[in-house]
């Protein structure tokens, strides 16, 4: 917090010393909207005097330092070689992640439930398991059998990617083969199945492709990069020590819980 106070200090003298003047139609636009949304407030009546000028400063001075902003990261764009090095150097960023289509049946169960709803869960799928085993449809024996809002569909969810799923269950399914149905599983929602049906391998998309993406992207990051160079420049130039001695403690934890009486 204290880096943050120091920082707003050095950016508003920046400001002012390139003389940015604060946006006056903006600042008008966003004090008539307190006037229209507090104008009937009894309070805003009794105070509005006392109240606009300290707000009319701060946005005065929001303005300037958002301009300064704005300004500082108008970086220019990047030459074409420097975009195809973002490219090369970044490629995951412009990489389809692998896909699976994934069917499930579900014994659902509350997440608070007994071990023994656990238990007859699991034996229940477990019973269902063997009559695919057996030679059932994954997807017939879902429209049965699964309680899950996929089981009009045969079980499926649909493409998923890494991410979409717990760890755990990616773990597994990277373990599977297409046309694999796994043992009995334990889900968020429940115990169940897992089929993975169609397996996506990541596709790469070539840089003429997404070139105005990598471009954007690569904008932005050097625009980033400007604004903490200008910072720290900041600070370099103007070093500044925080008083932490007027901060307020911080509490330790258990510090706030009562004594137990003796």
């Amino acid at each position: 917090m204290g880096d943050d106070l120091v920082n707003r200090v050095l950016l508003l003298r920046e400001a002012q010393r390139r003389g940015i003047q604060p946006d006056a139609a903006e600042i008008k636009k966003t004090l008539d909207g307190y006037e229209q949304r507090y104008g009937n407030s009894e309070h805003w009546k009794k105070n509005k005097a006392t109240i606009l000028p300290g707000l009319t400063a701060k946005l005065e001075e929001d303005s300037i330092v958002a301009q300064l902003e704005k300004t500082t990261r108008a970086v220019p764009d990047p030459d074409a070689d420097a975009v195809k090095r973002y490219y090369e150097t970044n490629l995951e960023k412009f990489t389809e992640p692998e896909r699976l289509r994934v069917s499930v049946i579900l014994a659902p169960v509350a997440p608070n439930a007994m071990q023994e709803d656990w238990d007859k869960a699991a034996e229940s799928v477990s019973n269902v398991l063997k009559l695919i085993r057996d030679g059932a449809d994954f997807a017939e024996t879902a429209k049965t059998h699964s309680k899950a809002p996929s089981a009009a569909q045969g079980g499926d969810m649909g493409y998923l990617h890494k991410g979409m799923l717990p760890e755990a269950v990616n773990d597994l399914l990277g373990t599977m083969k297409v046309g694999d149905v796994s043992e009995v599983v334990r889900l968020l929602e429940g115990v169940g199945l897992l089929k993975l049906t169609e397996r996506i391998e990541p596709k790469k998309h070539p840089l003429e492709r997404v070139e105005q993406r990598a471009r954007d992207l690569l904008k932005r990051d050097n625009g980033n990069a400007a604004w903490k160079s200008l910072i720290a420049d900041l600070r370099k130039a103007s070093p500044v020590q925080i008083d932490e001695s007027r901060f307020l403690p911080m509490v330790a934890e258990g510090a706030g819980e009562a004594a137990a009486p003796k």
